[in-house]
């Protein structure tokens, strides 16, 4: 299945530019009882999403501005302004070049990550849990 073949090989390791990696044991130090938090110091942290594969997180200030996305294949992490978001707070768009990220609660679809390229969805999965802060 091509899903299982983009998954596997790190999707977000193959379309981000300038990725770091994040350790798992830096981040539970940082945060040891709660949801994972890569916001940046000072950000405030809107949305804590778990898929399968990812943790995304939707920090900004007085109003989400920033995606932040990590693999938890390899710990490869990217973070991108918003281009679009609803205030109800169901709707993340981040793009990257021609690649759009979305993380979508409370569609007749379900709730879910889906990354596509242009009109081609490169994978989608169902969100496992979804934290507001």
């Amino acid at each position: 299945m091509l899903f299982n073949f983009w998954f596997n090989l790190g999707i977000l390791s193959l379309l981000v530019v300038g990725a770091s990696v994040v350790s798992k044991a830096e981040n539970i130090a940082q945060n040891p009882d709660s949801f994972p938090n890569y916001c940046q110091p000072g950000e405030s942290l809107f949305i804590v999403a778990e898929t399968k594969g990812f943790w995304v997180n939707i920090c900004g200030g007085d109003l989400p501005h920033t995606y932040v996305g990590v693999s938890k294949i390899n710990g490869n992490k990217i973070r991108l302004p918003l281009q679009d978001y609803d205030r109800q707070g169901n709707y993340f768009e981040a793009v990257n070049l021609d690649v759009s990220y979305l993380l979508i609660r409370g569609s007749t679809k379900g709730d879910f990550l889906t990354v596509t390229q242009g009109d081609r969805e490169l994978f989608r999965q169902p969100i496992l849990d979804w934290h507001e802060e």
